[in-house]
């Protein structure tokens, strides 16, 4: 399967995972406005944890505030599918899991204008990068070998130049346009 039959695998995924959760939003809104009944409605709702229980008892949705405030969407299972929530560079983001737990796609952001989009393999490897540096603004794509390492970058020099650059299984640069 190539690079482009797995992006259109993943974003299929993604599809259904931002339906679901657009669907435990409603419903959770729905359950408040439902059960707000005359002078019982609250102004503020204050809690450092909230759950959404299922039917057959495991929480579907899960929004607790620790260090990351982080929204999760869980599967019948009690696994995280869908986490929204804000990184360790003080920017947001999201990360879709599939139905045993490994992550799939990561969507990063900085405060200084930097990101990134990551795809994962079947173990939890990096599969696809996508970067804006922070520092510059330019852009870079990585794609990763079968163990997660390094093995093609598309990128910009530091004098601002195109570069195609190629690794080796042990990281060291086998090849580069331009020299």
């Amino acid at each position: 399967m190539n690079y482009e039959d797995r992006l259109t695998r993943l974003e299929t995924s993604n599809k259904r995972l931002r339906r679901l959760s657009a669907c435990c939003v409603a419903a959770a809104a729905l359950a408040v406005l439902t059960g707000a009944r005359g002078d019982d409605i609250a102004d503020v709702i204050r809690t450092r944890k909230l759950e959404l229980i299922g039917i057959n008892g495991p929480a579907l949705l899960s929004m607790s505030v620790d260090v990351r405030g982080l929204i999760n969407f869980k599967s019948r299972e009690g696994r995280t599918l869908l986490a929204v929530g804000h990184n360790s560079e003080g920017g947001g983001n999201i990360v879709t899991f599939d139905s045993k737990g490994t992550p799939l796609v990561r969507l990063d952001a900085t405060t200084g204008g930097g990101g990134s989009i990551e795809t994962y393999g079947r173990k939890g490897e990096p599969a696809v990068g996508i970067n804006i540096i922070e520092a510059s603004g330019a852009g870079a794509v990585a794609t990763y070998g079968d163990s997660g390492n390094r093995m093609i970058v598309i990128g910009s020099t530091e004098n601002g130049r195109g570069t195609i650059a190629s690794f080796d299984r042990g990281g060291q640069v086998t090849s580069q346009w331009p020299y």
